[in-house]
């Protein structure tokens, strides 16, 4: 590529930082539930949590700050002219276990450079946005403790259950817009759960009616409209939330959300997949509802979840789903996005994971994941 950058945003997701489950704890405990063998989800259930509770993997967390440091000094080298990346965006699940032990240690993480023996992020507050995840709410009624975890790192104010938050963010020329959706299901009420063995504790329906909101998501109506309007009244040159554009036709829009907007395009449809997705839903119900009002409002969409990276398009809304960027996993390799943008407007998704069989991070050569994204026709 011989276009001079002119912006650049590391796109992060499903970091699953905090300490998480040791293999084995589940698997007996889901077997004394009948209600869960009848439907055969005992085992899956157990293996879902088991593989989606893993800790962060200390080696990738410790190496991830030094390689963003050296890939910043090649784009340096390439023309690139800022003394750091434009913005961090973290794309949910900031941490496996939603307690206050973990969200102290994605705090120190994420703001400061060195925490527990391991180099940290150091990122600044004004250019780092960040949603929450499945897992920033695993088995809770609402965002208490994520909330808390935002302020201590004094970003932007995050979304409400369900809702939206707007935020406008300059750089050189350009404006951006990020738009971040929560569109997690929340349980009924906080699940007391803080140890293994705090499952046992809850009936079998309370167990079955977990696939519920451990890992699906749901777009409302109220969303849908409660968006809609606020990109109304931008167009008309008003502030919402965090956001004020002066010129809003050529400001850069991104939307941000944790979940996939077209789940069968980014998770194989073998049976295996489909009969774990049965056990655990994974989808986003009601997304395609909202692509179809914002439709040629945004010329960018970015998601985590699925811990599956690739790039595609809803209509002609580009997409990228983000992986596991640093989850001790062996399911998909840790990987994360670095987004260039040229003074023209070209968009440049280049894709950087941590391979199975490989003892660091690196640039991935594959075309279908690093490649310039195609531009979003008007509606």
């Amino acid at each position: 590529m011989s276009a001079i950058i002119s912006d650049t945003l590391i796109i992060l997701s499903d970091l699953h930082l905090g300490p998480g489950w040791r293999h084995g704890e589940l698997g007996s405990l889901f077997g004394q539930h009948w209600l869960l063998r009848l439907f055969s989800l005992d085992k899956k259930l157990s293996q879902y949590l088991e593989q989606g509770l893993a800790a962060h993997d200390p080696s990738v967390t410790g190496d991830l700050p030094l390689y963003l440091s050296t890939l910043l000094w090649k784009l340096k080298q390439e023309g690139y002219e800022k003394e750091d990346f434009d913005f961090h965006v973290v794309l949910g699940d900031v941490v496996t276990w939603p307690d206050e032990r973990s969200f102290d240690f994605a705090r120190r993480y994420l703001s400061w450079n060195w925490v527990e023996d391991i180099a940290g992020l150091g990122l600044h507050r004004e250019k780092l946005l960040m949603i929450p995840g499945n897992h920033d709410k695993l088995f809770k009624s609402n965002l208490f403790l994520y909330h808390e975890f935002a302020r201590h790192v004094r970003v932007e104010p995050q979304p409400q259950p369900g809702r939206s938050y707007l935020v406008s963010k300059p750089s050189g020329n350009r404006e951006f817009l990020f738009a971040s959706i929560d569109a997690s299901v929340y349980c009924g009420k906080n699940l007391q759960i803080s140890k293994v063995e705090d499952l046992d504790r809850l009936t079998n329906f309370e167990l079955l009616s977990c696939r519920d909101h451990i890992a699906r998501g749901k777009v409302t109506e109220e969303l849908i409209n409660e968006l809609v309007e606020k990109i109304v009244r931008l167009k008309r040159g008003e502030s919402v939330d965090g956001a004020h554009l002066k010129d809003y036709p050529t400001a850069t829009k991104i939307l941000m959300i944790h979940y996939a907007l077209d789940f069968k395009k980014v998770v194989s449809t073998s049976l295996w997949k489909s009969l774990s997705n049965f056990a655990v839903p994974h989808e986003c119900n009601g997304i395609e509802v909202l692509l179809e009002r914002v439709k040629g409002e945004f010329d960018l969409a970015v998601h985590g979840h699925l811990h599956s990276p690739k790039v595609y398009y809803c209509g002609s809304l580009p997409v990228i789903a983000v992986g596991t960027s640093a989850q001790r996993t062996t399911e998909s390799p840790r990987s994360f996005y670095l987004i260039k943008l040229t003074e023209s407007g070209k968009i440049f998704a280049e894709h950087h994971h941590w391979p199975q069989d490989s003892n660091g991070f690196k640039r991935d050569t594959n075309e279908a994941l690093t490649c310039e994204l195609a531009p979003p026709r008007a509606a």
